[in-house]
């Protein structure tokens, strides 16, 4: 599709890789934030670049250190390091005075931090198979104690899902504690919207019960896609994801 809103390409601090669409100056600007060990070229974050670009959007998706184009190597980072990137293309990429930020699995926990430090920029946000606090919640309650002895005795182990096989390392779980936001409420002013899949075997759907259970009631709400599994980047669910950020930009401008 013909468009003159363009994607281009770029580094912070010849690093951290990212992509940007400069959209229309008067609407709000968008940030895809990927999951563990994923990257900005997944089918999620390019689908909503194709859409942004049809809708005039600024937009932008990237990667963190370790992940896909950016350098490093993902066992040597964690969530401290991963919310200092998601800052910094923020502050120095989208440029944006109104954002909308969308986040898968772990993306959401990083999403969700960011909004918390940039709240008045915040209008909005999309968690996709949210995966808030996963590393005390999701990692280390599930770990077996053959695998944490091996984490204290290594400092790294390597966990199985249907989606590969990824480093666990101690450092990633302490520092992991540094930002758990679970335990208390989560004071967003901005419409939440929390999409899950009720297959998903990585993240359980109860998962987003808790979230939005801690999330004001207004303008907080969440859907269930019953035979959804973990990535919902199936078309049907491309498409649900789509017409909630078309929904929350429309919600934007009339705020």
């Amino acid at each position: 599709m013909n468009t003159k809103y363009k994607e281009t390409s770029g580094r912070l601090n010849d690093f951290l890789a990212w992509r940007k669409i400069e959209g229309h100056p008067n609407k709000p600007g968008v940030i895809f934030f990927s999951g563990f060990g994923s990257d900005m070229l997944g089918e999620k974050a390019s689908a909503l670049s194709q859409l942004c670009m049809e809708n005039g959007l600024s937009y932008a998706r990237f990667d963190y250190s370790g992940h896909g184009e950016s350098k490093g190597n993902l066992e040597d980072f964690s969530i401290t390091d991963w919310l200092n990137d998601s800052i910094n293309i923020f502050d120095n990429v989208m440029h944006a005075s109104r954002v909308i930020l969308v986040g898968s699995s772990m993306g959401a926990w990083l999403a969700f931090l960011v909004a918390l430090k940039r709240i008045d920029n915040i209008m909005g946000l999309i968690g996709v198979a949210s995966a808030l606090d996963f590393t005390q919640e999701l990692v280390l309650k599930e770990m077996t104690e053959d695998k944490r002895e091996e984490l204290n005795t290594r400092g790294i182990v390597y966990l199985s899902s249907k989606y590969g096989s990824l480093p666990i390392t101690k450092r990633l779980l302490e520092d992991g504690e540094k930002h758990l936001l679970l335990g208390s409420e989560l004071n967003l002013d901005c419409h939440v919207h929390l999409i899950h899949g009720m297959n998903d075997e990585s993240v359980p759907w109860e998962h987003s019960l808790r979230i939005i259970g801690r999330l004001p009631a207004k303008s907080s709400y969440i859907t269930f896609i019953k035979d959804g599994d973990h990535r919902l980047s199936r078309l049907e669910d491309l498409r649900v994801i789509s017409v909630s950020l078309l929904s929350m930009v429309k919600y934007c401008d009339t705020d």
